[in-house]
């Protein structure tokens, strides 16, 4: 099992791979990146992933995409790790 430190580093690789790649991962890439996690905690990075503008699959959809100001909360939330 990974400390919060690894699962923080982890979680930025992922997070630029996917700017990376326009936008997006792919379920197998977060998969490969993250094998230990369940169904639950994958849908919980998934999720802030979202919120980061980072499509699983795809691109996020305009709608779908947080502008700076939304973000804050997240930012400050992951700095805070």
């Amino acid at each position: 099992m990974m400390n919060e430190k690894e699962f923080a580093a982890k979680l930025g690789e992922i997070r630029e791979l996917g700017a990376l790649q326009g936008g997006y991962i792919t379920k197998e890439q977060l998969s490969e990146q993250f094998p230990e996690l369940d169904k639950e905690q994958s849908d919980l990075v998934a999720e802030y992933l979202r919120k980061v503008n980072i499509g699983l699959d795809a691109p996020l959809e305009d709608a779908e995409i947080l502008t700076d100001e939304e973000k804050k909360p997240y930012s400050t939330e992951i700095a805070k790790e």
